[in-house]
């Protein structure tokens, strides 16, 4: 039998520091689950794995398509968050909930628009999703995250532990950029080890007055580059912000693969790719490229610049590189251009915004 901690008595099998942090989780899930009395086997077979929850604890995890295992730690995140809501005399949170709320964050311009929506639609769910807040400071901003459970127990934690690094995740993907948090738990130091897979790679600060996490505040004004069709095609994909499945390039949408190809060449200091070009690389036609296109709403240039956007703000923000230097890293024809663009996409000149950023470190 494992422990809570997914600890194997058994010394010829998988040791846990083989597995992944996405392995880790699951697992520790589905001890957590046995320990309040849940039997996680139905949501085994749910998932379509056809082994024991013993084999499964064992190691036979690392036979199993990273899908199955991303749709049973979907499963098993939201069967221990209804079974913490139901001791609270809460009603939980159902599918069209999470939809609603990932819709309404990729609504926002901004990061700081995106966390101010998504805390607004959970203030109108009575109190199904507790609270949300984001509070600025001078230089740092924090997303609290206030659970209001009446209790304070290891299926309560780690039912918080899921909700900081899903709300890490959404805003992360928001800005195509990992968020980098210090995260912040109103729980016992001793409870982190019950839950610490890794799934959260930041310094974990436990013992706090609120749940959530602190970042740099500059991140707000990080434009949100995703798209509600974007959304929609990753709910089409088991879109799950807890856990990091390595999606195969050809189930993403066309908008978000022409956004990495494009992406990718400026990162490397190449000139972006034509629109046939393009095309081409994502086995389309020109015109059923354009209609792909054109159906999500967005041009090959709207989508080359919201590219450009975010790697000038990155740039601007992070290195002493020149005005000329980054609009030439941009493919721009010359530092004029640059500058109207960005004026065009921020509302300031580079500079400004340059000055600004270092204001807020």
């Amino acid at each position: 039998m494992a422990d809570l901690l997914g600890n194997r008595p058994d010394s010829g099998r998988v040791t846990e520091g083989e597995w992944t942090a996405g392995e880790r989780t699951v697992v520790r899930l589905l001890a957590v689950l046995k320990q309040v009395g849940i039997d996680p086997q139905p949501l085994l077979e749910s998932a379509n794995i056809t082994c024991s929850v013993e084999a499964f604890s064992a190691g036979a995890f690392r036979h199993i398509p990273p899908e199955k295992l991303h749709h049973l730690r979907s499963l098993s995140g939201g069967t221990l968050a209804a079974h913490v809501a139901l001791q609270a005399g809460r009603e939980p949170l159902r599918p069209p909930d999470y939809r609603m709320l990932f819709f309404c964050a990729v609504s926002g311009r901004t990061l700081r628009q995106a966390m101010q929506r998504a805390a607004e639609y959970v203030s109108v769910l009575n109190g199904r999703c507790g609270r949300m807040e984001l509070i600025e400071g001078s230089g740092t901003a924090e997303f609290r995250i206030d659970s209001g459970w009446p209790f304070q127990t290891i299926p309560s934690f780690v039912v918080d532990m899921i909700g900081v690094l899903s709300q890490h995740e959404l805003f992360s993907w928001l800005i195509a950029k990992a968020l980098p948090i210090t995260v912040l738990m109103h729980y016992r130091a001793d409870m982190l080890d019950a839950f610490n897979t890794g799934m959260l790679p930041y310094p974990i600060v436990m013992q706090n007055d609120r749940n959530g996490f602190r970042f740099a505040a500059e991140y707000l004004d990080y434009p949100v580059l995703r798209t509600s069709e974007d959304c929609e095609a990753a709910f089409g994909t088991n879109l799950g912000f807890l856990f990091n499945t390595k999606r195969d390039g050809t189930r993403l949408d066309v908008t978000e693969r022409v956004r990495r190809i494009l992406f990718q060449a400026l990162v490397d200091g190449q000139e972006p790719p034509s629109l046939d070009s393009t095309a081409k690389k994502v086995g389309l036609s020109r015109a059923s490229f354009r209609r792909h296109l054109g159906r999500s709403g967005l041009s090959y240039r709207d989508i080359k610049d919201s590219c450009r956007r975010e790697i000038a703000m990155d740039l601007l923000s992070r290195t002493a590189l020149s005005i000329e230097e980054i609009a030439d890293r941009l493919s721009f024809c010359d530092s004029d251009a640059f500058r109207r663009a960005f004026g065009q996409w921020i509302g300031m000149a580079p500079t400004q915004f340059r000055k600004q950023s270092a204001i807020g470190r």
